[in-house]
């Protein structure tokens, strides 16, 4: 028994170890969010009641090979769905940045509105599309298809149906990115401080620290995913039971395992006159005007503190297009590039902004 159990937890190390390394590629990154998605839906569904579906045929051990390749193409429906709901705001965001700089090295500081405009406008989409990309992420685990993101009706009705647990949820994300940011940050200014030492060149540090800073940070990737689909099922059970959602308009997966836990057909639909509907849902409406402020606050907050960091961690277009904490857990912002000094340099330009910051008058540009 007892040998049973190392063995056990000498393959969870592994299984670990695995995707902390496959964190540090795009590709691999892909895999690992496919596998924590469908582990997190697992868990979370079992609370509206029941196995899933396929979860009977999964326990009889599916081959690795075909199990890698599921969670591969659900990680990468989970990539796209996700980046073309927040394309809009991150390219307005980054488009705000690039205008900002030269705003500030040409001295035209009469344009300086046009970098903080476009900047405030990617923030309010990015944080607009936030409130259903966790939810649209959670039911893509469940039905396994890409266009459960562009349901906009369907996911909209599963936030309402868990409008507390989407402050929970928005406060994760904000909370999770304060580590991430500080090891995004804490680089650039290690490096300037000679954390590499003697044993290694700063180059060749660079995607070891990656490494090391993903043991960390692929714990609580894990973490906001179990949180988002719990929200997500939290919302799918109140809104079916509340009569907001019909099972028709539900994915297949979506209904069988609410026929499971017998919620289908729980309770009668209620025909409300239209006149008391339109009243309620404007009490609603206002009384939830805070709630959504203070959940649309945070999702500014996360994005904001992408800005915050690329003043000290400069990462270029990856920066923005790749959140690790939203888009794909893809931790190492150098990649294949450290080979050839690519990131590197870029860590240069970012040491050059801190000693702008510190000593403007002594600081050069890199070249």
């Amino acid at each position: 028994m007892a040998a049973s159990r190392r063995i056990g937890w000498f393959s969870r190390l592994a299984v670990y170890l695995l995707a902390v390394t496959a964190c540090q590629f795009l590709v691999g990154a892909f895999w690992t969010q496919g596998r924590v998605l469908r582990r997190a839906q697992q868990r979370a569904l079992r609370t509206i009641g029941g196995n899933s579906p396929s979860e009977g045929a999964a326990s009889q051990g599916p081959k690795f090979g075909a199990q890698w390749k599921k969670d591969w193409t659900l990680g990468l429906r989970i990539w796209v769905g996700t980046t073309l709901l927040t394309a809009p705001g991150l390219l307005l965001m980054w488009a705000g940045w690039y205008a900002g700089w030269q705003v500030s090295f040409h001295k035209m500081y009469e344009y300086s509105a046009v970098g903080v405009g476009l900047f405030a406008l990617g923030m309010t989409l990015f944080a607009t599309a936030m409130f259903s990309v966790p939810v649209a992420s959670a039911r893509a685990g469940v039905t396994q298809q890409l266009r459960t993101f562009f349901e906009f009706r369907t996911n909209h009705r599963i936030v309402q149906g868990a409008r507390f647990a989407q402050i929970g949820l928005a406060s994760a994300y904000a909370l999770a990115a304060i580590p991430l940011w500080f090891l995004v940050v804490a680089l650039p200014l290690g490096l300037g401080n000679g954390w590499e030492g003697d044993f290694v060149s700063g180059q060749e540090f660079v995607p070891l620290y990656h490494w090391l800073a993903t043991l960390i940070l692929y714990p609580i990737y894990g973490w906001l995913r179990h949180v988002a689909a719990r929200a997500y099922s939290q919302g799918l059970r109140n809104a079916v039971r509340q009569g907001r959602l019909d099972p028709s308009d539900l994915e297949t997966r979506e209904v069988e395992w609410l026929e499971r836990a017998r919620l289908a057909n729980a309770l009668p639909r209620v025909e409300i006159p239209k006149w008391r509907r339109a009243i309620g849902r404007t009490l609603v409406f206002i009384g939830g005007g805070g709630r959504r402020l203070v959940t649309f606050f945070l999702w500014v907050a996360l994005a904001f503190g992408l800005l915050v960091s690329q003043f000290f961690r400069y990462t270029e277009f990856r920066g923005w297009a790749v959140h690790p904490l939203v888009h794909a857990p893809w931790f190492s912002y150098g990649g294949a590039s450290s080979a050839d000094g690519a990131d590197y340099r870029a860590l240069e330009k970012s040491q050059f902004f801190i000693d702008g910051i510190d000593n403007p008058d002594e600081a050069s540009t890199p070249e």
